[in-house]
């Protein structure tokens, strides 16, 4: 397909080419023709042009995506190495379970938390990793990192 422009642009190069071999007197049809060569000629020219501002946006758009992607992965790094009370243990979260929480003296009070933030608190305490809990609640990794955090904080007191 892309090749049929240039091809009936070199045939009407060849038929001019024969016009003027022959000495022919140019004649309406040979002057329709060069015109529709013309006009073909400047097409060509615009679609070459428009498939080259497309080649460069390709390229910035992959440019940002490969640049979005190293620093997702960065910030996922960063979040791995962050923790919240990694205390040595790689991503294991020192939370209280429910166990070690009724063993603790009776005059701490109850916190009234949502069955979700509950679930957050109770998947790091087994273990799980903060991009794992994040998929499974339908979280984002920020809104889990806080819950821990404010946990973490609220259990030291």
């Amino acid at each position: 397909m892309s090749n049929l422009p240039i091809i009936l642009f070199l045939l009407g190069i060849v038929f001019l080419f024969l016009g003027w071999r022959w000495q022919n007197p140019p004649n309406e049809e040979a002057m329709t023709a060069l015109k529709g060569l013309a006009y073909l000629k400047r097409e060509i020219i615009q679609v070459q042009d428009q498939m080259h501002i497309l080649e460069v946006k390709i390229q910035s758009v992959e440019k940002n995506e490969s640049k979005n992607a190293a620093r997702r992965e960065i910030e996922h790094k960063e979040i791995e190495h962050r923790g919240i009370e990694c205390n040595g243990k790689s991503q294991l979260y020192a939370l209280k379970t429910k166990e070690q929480t009724e063993g603790t003296n009776g005059s701490e009070q109850k916190r009234n938390i949502s069955p979700k933030y509950q679930e957050v608190i109770e998947l790091a305490a087994k273990g799980q990793r903060i991009p794992e809990i994040a998929q499974q609640l339908l979280l984002s990794q920020d809104a889990v990192m806080m819950v821990l955090q404010t946990q973490s904080k609220g259990a030291a007191k």
